[in-house]
């Protein structure tokens, strides 16, 4: 949650200072609780360039905005996504932006996940196109 709330503050700026307004931003996560947290962030943030919105991604399928931010919230010892494996929502999530995609979670655990595993091949692709995707580690 603080770092898309950090993100979020970024992109504030950047529309700021380039004079744009109306970007419409859709925050998205697998879990109601991540949810909840997120929207605690948010509720400290005023955006005055930036329309944002967060819902689960159950409650989001046919909504679309310029750039998604998908909380990809699992990382455990086990190496186990639970529910998150299914790939249409994983399908969901990922399609949401039309401009931009931003991916937040632990991207060696999405990729190194056990069992039924739709992460491991978008984070390979992340990964073998570094002119139009980033892998960025964020400090905790």
């Amino acid at each position: 949650a603080r770092i898309i709330s950090e993100i979020l503050v970024r992109l504030e700026r950047l529309a700021a200072r380039e004079r744009l307004s109306g970007w419409d931003v859709l925050v998205l996560t697998g879990y109601g609780e991540q949810k909840q947290a997120i929207n605690r962030e948010l509720a400290k943030l005023q955006f005055k360039a930036l329309a944002v919105g967060c819902h689960t991604v159950d409650a989001v399928q046919g909504r679309e905005a310029k750039i998604a931010i998908y909380s990809m919230t699992r990382s455990n010892p086990e190496k186990r996504l639970g529910f998150l494996k299914e790939k249409p929502r994983l399908n969901v999530a990922l399609s949401r932006g039309q401009q931009y995609l931003v991916i937040v979670g632990d991207h060696l655990f999405a990729r190194d996940a056990v069992g039924m595993n739709p992460f491991s091949p978008v984070v390979s692709h992340l990964g073998n196109h570094p002119s139009d995707c980033l892998i960025k580690e964020f400090k905790k």
